[in-house]
């Protein structure tokens, strides 16, 4: 698309060409780098339409020759990042033009600065083959004057290329004189060779390498004995050496004729400054020739922000002097009042940024910048004249847009909103705007929450430009707009719509909302579409929309299917329609341009990348359940590695605080932090007073034999685990469920909200075996763990000796106390998969007869 707007671009006037060069050369600057060496190869060809500067010798496009900078800036990148699309054609012409329009004297490369000279000879393989390209490019020229032939290496080299050779590179170029199939290269590359034999002071053993290469052809022995013994120079050379100082001449007189056309511009300030001022007294909504050209050497003494303008005026002092600056400054802040741009709604060419749009967005830029409060200080019809302005800036709004709009955030929206309306109200199904949408939807995120309402009722209407749809519904979905108003649009789209593209972009929003409900349509929906290569791209399309490509892709999708279960569900099926067989694999294949497929299978993989970096045993579980049910048995083993790894990366503890290891070589003890250390805590405090009942030399354990109710021993287990706590928890008394409902315990942590429940039970209070397994599996797992605060739980079972046996469930086998402790522990191993948010269940048995027994 780039390619062909530029093909298609008529900039007549000076200013325009040099924005239009600064506004590509910042898009290849930010580009994806796979996306340069179709950038280069269509920029070269542009580069070669005819008419040209000049046949022969300069031999690039008069139309666009301006295109040089943005050419040279692609190749430097693709050179920086050792690509190897650097070494193919396009990259080497480039490389081959760009020095030969600098000595011509072309103004479009006056200010392309590159670091060609530096990277093209460290890289030895660029450097060859930028020289023998130069050489093939030079010889077409020569071939065109019947009788000359192109035989020595400086022939070619008459325009300061970025090639260099040294005494280090001798073998390669010897080495070239007999590969070389070609006499005339042959004689090159002796050319070469002689000049590096010369410039390292004549070694012996060169000069009979040399001799020893040029044995058995006859051409080759008498250029090298002519080297040996030189005559007067030959007519060719005194034709090239001429030709060379003619282009040197060339050169210098362009240079000169800068240096007077800037110091006449100095001359007029330094004369004519008041008269400069009283023309914009007189006049002050026109642009005078003055003014734009400080504007224009503003700018080149800018940081590049790929923006029209930038808060640089001062920048002028040192070469012009604070009065010319002033002016300078002045002038622009004084214009933007006095003319008013017409917006593309009010017919205004799109992509077209005239002279006076330019000097107003400067003197805004500057005015907004050196007065303090400057949106209060604006009037109604002020600000909508700065809106107007804010349009037409590059690559999004200007700086002081945002604090425009804070001040005056109905204005601003209502002109945003009119403008968007216009848009809209021109697509077209094939061509993209680029207007005010793009620019609120990639850069006015803070104004998403103000828009968000009225662009929701816009969506009610499908737009037919994907591109429209897509950037309104990022700003839709990264407002504060309510979930269930999304969602109750994004089902009617998804049982209305037919176009794929579409509704499979609002499967994307619907699942980021209600992702239950929504995947088990979409699996639905992809099951009814007849055609393989149709669902396929459904669900390419459906995926890169909820999780981004890979180019990194925005995307404001809500996260509420970024769980383990959900994660699971949308791998396995993206894999059934993205069929890992089919991926392409572009891992050292040369240059390409990633397309949907490529976004599909990165997205894909990303959604097994989110469920394995979550934390937890339900992550842990899905990726078993992956496992079993991969429909790529060759995965399985891998997906089974993968669950195990993250087993033992959730069973390793945590790193402490600082101030967790001091409390611990203080006390012996940590403060717990979080839930999964709050829940250790516990266990060895019970663990603690288990010890102590059963072992201690204190214990009251037969006083405790006595009581008979729940409520009394959990009153005393509650009071000793309070003495303990030491300010490291607390266990409230009588703590009230929302569902009316009182866990015996709770642990609660200090500064975290993650309480741990114990559950407590009398063993011999008619408790048989297999209503206990019943109160651990729903009472603790199912009821008390139900809170996504809480993933971990205790229960304590005390034994005062009255009931010697338990019945087991479902096998009959009758157990006593400590039996029933591991088999209770046991049970909870089973029934695990189950309860996916209970990470951990641990059985406490409090034996109460133990030391009297």
């Amino acid at each position: 698309w780039l390619l062909a707007c530029l093909e298609k671009s008529e900039p007549k006037e000076r200013y325009a060409l040099d924005y239009l060069t600064r506004d590509v050369t910042e898009f290849v600057d930010t580009a994806d780098i796979e996306l340069l060496p179709q950038l280069v190869a269509g920029l070269n060809r542009l580069l070669s339409l005819p008419p040209v500067i000049e046949r022969r010798y300069c031999e690039i496009s008069e139309k666009f020759q301006w295109l040089m900078a943005p050419a040279c800036k692609a190749v430097e990148r693709l050179i920086a990042a050792r690509h190897p699309a650097s070494l193919e054609s396009d990259a080497l012409a480039v490389l081959h033009k760009f020095p030969v329009a600098r000595d011509y004297g072309s103004d479009s490369v006056d200010d392309v600065k590159t670091e060609f000279s530096k990277l093209v000879p460290t890289w030895k393989e660029l450097n060859r083959a930028l020289f023998w390209f130069g050489v093939q490019r030079s010889r077409e020229v020569v071939d065109k004057k019947s009788g000359e032939r192109l035989t020595n290496f400086w022939q070619g080299s008459i325009f300061g290329p970025f090639w260099r050779f040294e005494e280090g590179d001798f073998e390669y170029v010897t080495e070239e004189i007999s590969h070389q199939t070609f006499l005339d290269d042959r004689l090159i590359a002796l050319s070469l060779a002689w000049n590096l034999y010369v410039s390292a002071k004549r070694p012996r053993a060169w000069q009979a390498q040399m001799k020893k290469l040029v044995v058995g052809n006859d051409e080759l022995s008498e250029r090298l004995r002519t080297y040996l013994r030189p005559p007067s120079q030959s007519r060719d050379e005194r034709s090239w050496k001429q030709q060379d100082a003619k282009w040197k001449k060339r050169n210098e007189a362009n240079v000169k004729k800068k240096e007077k056309y800037h110091a006449d511009w100095k001359e007029y300030f330094h004369d004519n400054l008041d008269e400069a001022r009283s023309m914009f007294r007189d006049k002050p909504g026109t642009i005078t020739n003055s003014l734009f050209y400080l504007l224009d050497q503003a700018r080149d003494k800018g940081c590049n922000t790929g923006r029209w303008t930038e808060y640089n005026w001062k920048t002028l002092i040192p070469e012009y002097g604070e009065e010319v600056a002033r002016f300078y400054r002045d002038g622009t802040v004084s214009f933007w009042r006095h003319h008013e741009p017409k917006l593309r709604s009010e017919g205004a060419p799109f992509n077209q940024t005239t002279n006076a749009v330019i000097v107003g967005l400067t003197g805004l830029e500057i005015e907004s910048n050196e007065t303090k409060d400057w949106p209060k200080t604006l009037s109604a019809e002020e600000v909508k004249l700065a809106c107007k302005y804010a349009s037409f800036e590059l690559n999004g709004f200007p700086a002081w847009f945002p604090k425009l709009f804070e001040t005056h955030p109905e204005i601003v929206s209502d002109f945003l909103m009119q403008e968007v309306r216009y848009e809209l109200s021109i697509e077209d199904l094939e061509t993209d705007t680029n207007y005010i949408l793009s620019d609120v939807s990639w850069s006015g995120q803070w104004a998403w929450g103000q828009l968000a309402p009225r662009i929701y009722d816009l969506l009610k209407r499908e737009p037919k430009n994907l591109s429209n749809l897509d950037n309104l519904l990022k700003i839709v979905q990264g407002s504060t707009l309510p979930d269930d108003l999304i969602e109750s649009l994004a089902y009617r789209k998804c049982i209305t719509l037919r176009k794929v593209d579409h509704v499979a972009r609002w499967y994307a929003v619907w699942t980021g909302i209600a992702p239950d409900a929504a995947i088990t349509s979409l699996k639905a929906k992809i099951e009814k579409i007849a055609a393989s290569k149709v669902q396929s791209l459904f669900a390419m399309t459906f995926v890169t929309h909820l999780l981004g490509g890979r180019r990194g892709d925005g995307t404001t999708v809500r996260q509420a299917f970024k769980t383990p279960d959900y994660l699971k569900s949308l791998y396995l099926l993206m894999h059934e329609y993205i069929r890992h067989e089919e991926d392409i694999e572009r891992a050292g294949k040369g240059a390409y341009s990633p397309g949907l497929r490529d976004d599909a299978q990165s997205a894909r993989n990303n959604l097994f990348s989110l469920l394995n970096q979550l934390p937890g045993k339900e992550s842990f579980l899905a990726l078993l359940d992956i496992a079993k049910v991969h429909p790529e048995e060759a995965s399985r083993p891998w997906m089974i590695l993968h669950a195990k790894t993250k087993a033992e990366q959730d069973g390793d503890i945590e790193l402490w605080s600082p101030s967790q290891v001091r409390d611990f070589h203080d006390k012996l003890e940590r403060t717990p932090s979080n839930h999964r250390e709050l829940a250790e805590l516990a266990v060895l405090r019970l663990l603690d007073l288990k010890d102590d009942l059963e072992q201690g030399d204190s214990s009251i354990a037969d006083i405790l034999q006595s009581v008979t109710q729940e409520t009394n021993m959990r009153k005393y287990i509650g009071h000793e685990l309070r003495e303990k706590a030491f300010g490291r928890y607390s266990i409230p008394q009588e703590e009230e469920l929302a569902d009316a409902k009182r866990p015996d315990l709770r642990f609660h942590g200090i500064g975290f909200d993650g309480p741990v429940p114990v559950e407590l039970k009398l063993a011999d209070n008619s408790w048989g075996g297999p209503k206990l397994f019943e109160r651990l599996e729903n009472q603790l797992c199912g009821d008390y763990l139900r809170d996504d605060r809480s993933n971990r739980g205790i229960f304590v079972l005390v034994y005062r000796g009255d009931k010697p046996r338990w019945e087991l469930p479902g096998s009959g086998n009758r157990v006593d106390f400590s039996e029933l402790i591991v088999a209770l522990q046991d049970h909870w191993l089973q029934i695990s998969p189950k309860f996916p948010n209970v990470e951990g269940i641990k059985v406490i048995g409090i034996d109460l007869t133990k030391r009297s027994s």
